[in-house]
């Protein structure tokens, strides 16, 4: 087997000098160097989830690269008073979802594209969205819950819970199927969070294992038609 050297971070500047040595050059680095401050010529992102590398050279006008989201229109006005039937899940593509969480999604958040997505309606107007991938991590569901998300300003103080008992409906089990085109039993989530659960989920979804910062959920997919989500909502968290 070779022998080799790992790179660490105290070596980057021995690795910079080297860069340097030649007429013209360009080094790039994961997290910003401060010795080169002066010669930052760029930031580029490659992904809305990817690490930005910070570039620098000889000489170059200073650049910001990111990835960017396309992002179309929302056509709902809010649902900002009391939730009223009928209520109505419709499926729309990324850029109206994009548009939507703009609106109402806490900056903080981190957030990619997803394959499937939904708007929630209360009698035409917005009540909430969510959105669905594939999972890829190591929780054991056949649909991953990517985005969930009421509207602001609510009378009511859970209305989260309400877009969460419409994602797990039998009409939007029977669409995610057809477009699988293979059954869904199972539908796994993450809660960011330090607490050892969210009260957003309790009750829709069991604890499946915790980390530092996260708390993995698994809930039934088609566990009741929007009607009857509707009224569990409404006898046990439509509180104004």
């Amino acid at each position: 087997m070779p022998s080799y050297q790992l790179f660490a971070p105290e070596d980057f500047e021995a690795f910079s000098q080297t860069v340097r040595s030649f007429r013209h050059w360009m080094i790039s680095s994961d997290t910003p160097q401060e010795a080169l401050a002066s010669q930052h010529v760029a930031t580029v992102q490659t992904s809305m989830l990817s690490k930005p590398v910070y570039m620098y050279s000889d000489a170059a006008p200073t650049r910001y690269a990111a990835a960017r989201q396309k992002v179309g229109k929302n056509p709902w006005a809010p649902r900002t008073d009391e939730v009223v039937e009928p209520l109505q899940v419709v499926r729309i593509d990324a850029a109206t979802m994009n548009a939507i969480r703009s609106m109402y999604l806490a900056q903080h958040i981190t957030v990619c594209d997803a394959p499937r997505n939904y708007a929630v309606l209360s009698s035409g107007r917005l009540v909430g969205a969510f959105s669905f991938a594939l999972p890829r991590g190591p929780l054991p569901c056949d649909l991953y819950l990517l985005t969930d998300f009421a509207v602001r300003p609510s009378p009511h103080r859970r209305l989260s819970k309400l877009i969460l008992a419409c994602a797990v409906s039998r009409e939007v089990k029977d669409d995610l199927e057809q477009w699988l085109c293979g059954r869904i039993k199972t539908i796994g989530t993450t809660a960011f969070t330090d607490r050892p659960i969210s009260m957003k989920y309790r009750g829709l979804f069991d604890v499946h294992s915790r980390s530092e910062g996260k708390v993995n959920y698994l809930g039934p997919a088609g566990r009741w038609g929007l009607k009857e989500g509707l009224a569990w909502w409404k006898a046990n968290h439509a509180t104004r």
